[in-house]
């Protein structure tokens, strides 16, 4: 069963708070036959579940999850379902085709709802979706984080200049290639450099894509912006008008008795937190045992 759901906004904390849940679930309340499910939505993270035992993520490092312990059926259902997130984040032609999470995201949560394995998931992209989550799945525990919007804006300006400086080692490697006259290794920093700017950069880490769905227009990254370095700036009205959307959702569900809201400014109190999620895990087990 869906035993607890993560689905917070990015660079909120959201994964440090499912490696926290797995780590007290299997290692404290002795949880051995728990499954993880690390971002099943998010294409990028889903290729990288298929070929790794562990996903590395830039500021938590390997994560834990058990993709490969779900049935098959369910694992093929997850990787074709998770083609939406490239033609959103790429901002492709096909969205009719391949909607918001996926035309069988529905059905992905009420699969792992009927395992017999308690499930741990956690997945930025579905906050969208909380209210009728949170109603639809009564026994699951939703942990939602809150951070304030100064300490998250300085956060996706540290995302945006350590892509900045990649790109400048790129270019700069990209010269020492064709000087030394290597053109297959040059062509290849080419495609590093293209995938960052359309992937990253023009996508706004994601942002763009959730404005799109929340306001029906894509805010647009241009070349003359990379130049003129207003893409800081471009980012942050982004992120404040997405965010706000995301304080909604969560004041309109933070009552219910499944939800538990974390709530920090600037750096998590880890211990505190910690302590906090043992209790929460703790009494949800109890709960799913009485019934």
């Amino acid at each position: 069963m869906l035993l607890v759901v993560v689905a917070g906004f990015p660079r909120t904390g959201t994964t440090l708070i499912y490696r926290l849940c797995y780590e007290i679930l299997k290692d404290e309340l002795g949880v051995g036959n728990l499954v993880g499910v690390f971002e099943p939505f998010n294409g990028e993270v889903v290729e990288a579940t298929v070929l790794y035992s562990s996903v590395v993520h830039d500021v938590e490092g390997s994560i834990p999850h058990d993709f490969h312990m779900l049935p098959k059926e369910l694992q093929y259902l997850i990787i074709s379902n998770s083609k939406w997130f490239w033609t959103w984040m790429l901002n492709c032609d096909y969205k009719e085709k391949y909607p918001w999470l996926g035309k069988k995201w529905s059905e992905i949560l009420s699969w792992l709802h009927r395992l017999p394995n308690p499930v741990l998931l956690k997945d930025v992209h579905i906050w969208s979706m909380l209210p009728q989550l949170v109603e639809n799945y009564r026994e699951t525990l939703f942990i939602l984080t809150l951070r304030d919007l100064e300490s998250l804006n300085k956060a996706y300006q540290a995302w945006l200049r350590s892509y900045s400086l990649l790109r400048s080692l790129i270019k700069m490697a990209k010269r020492l290639f064709k000087k030394s006259r290597k053109p297959l290794s040059a062509r290849i920093c080419d495609a590093y450099l293209y995938s960052i700017r359309r992937w990253k950069v023009q996508s706004l880490f994601g942002l763009a894509a959730f404005h799109e769905l929340l306001y029906g227009e894509r805010p647009r990254v241009t070349l003359l912006d990379m130049v003129f370095g207003t893409v800081s700036t471009k980012l942050s009205n982004v992120l404040t008008r997405v965010y706000s959307r995301y304080e909604d959702v969560v004041k309109r569900v933070r009552h219910r008795e499944n939800v538990l809201v974390i709530e920090y400014e600037d750096t998590m109190n880890i211990p505190a937190v910690r302590e906090m999620l043992r209790e929460a895990l703790r009494k949800t087990l109890a709960q799913v045992c009485r019934r």
